[in-house]
């Protein structure tokens, strides 16, 4: 049945010009819609010239799901357009139909964001941007932070050095403090026994 359901998709791709529908088109309810594999190239491909390539919806599940069995190989690569300095950035986004529409990243464990994958590059970072499109935190390869233009780095640095500066001079304290009270110890230490052998010779008066 989904063979025939396949079969009868593609035949409406020869008149999805004439008629605006999908290119290919198939439903299902139990099991996977489409399901693509390959050993040498990509699972799924699809392309159009003014709406989605690959559209997937599920009513109990992921609207779609892609795997590669071979370890270090992205289970999901975007491709670019084009080796340009614009044409070659890869863009994931939330419904751009809605302005309201938030983009959400899950990890069951870790969410690791590696820059600079390809090691060939020494001025890669991690932007945040707001609105405007203006850079409002970075971080950069050597782990360097910028916030709002400011370097973090040389921040820390500095505030790092200003509280062992405070440390120390509290500890300096601490000590006077501790060698004052030990001499006081030690003078009435040193009193004790002169009391004491005044107060024996008064009682043999």
């Amino acid at each position: 049945m989904k063979s025939l359901l396949l079969m009868l998709a593609l035949c409406q791709t020869f008149f999805s010009a004439v008629y605006s529908q999908p290119g290919l088109l198939v439903q299902e309810t139990l099991q996977d819609a489409i399901s693509g594999s390959s050993d040498a190239n990509l699972g799924v491909r699809g392309s159009s010239a003014s709406n989605y390539g690959v559209f997937g919806t599920s009513s109990n599940s992921a609207g779609g799901a892609f795997r590669s069995t071979t370890s270090g190989t992205p289970d999901l690569e975007i491709i670019a357009s084009g080796p340009t300095a614009i044409g070659d950035d890869c863009t994931i986004s939330s419904d751009r139909a809605f302005d309201d529409s938030d983009l959400i990243l899950e990890g069951m464990d870790n969410l690791v964001i590696q820059i600079d994958k390809a090691n060939a590059h020494t001025n890669s970072v991690f932007q945040v941007r707001n609105g405007d499109g203006t850079v409002v935190f970075s971080v950069d390869e050597s782990g360097d932070v910028t916030k709002n233009g400011a370097t973090l780095g040389l921040d820390f640095q500095s505030q790092s050095e200003t509280v062992i500066q405070q440390l120390q001079e509290q500890v300096t304290v601490l000590q006077q403090k501790m060698d004052w009270m030990e001499n006081q110890f030690k003078e009435r230490n040193a009193k004790e026994p002169t009391e004491k052998s005044g107060q024996a010779r008064q009682g043999e008066k």
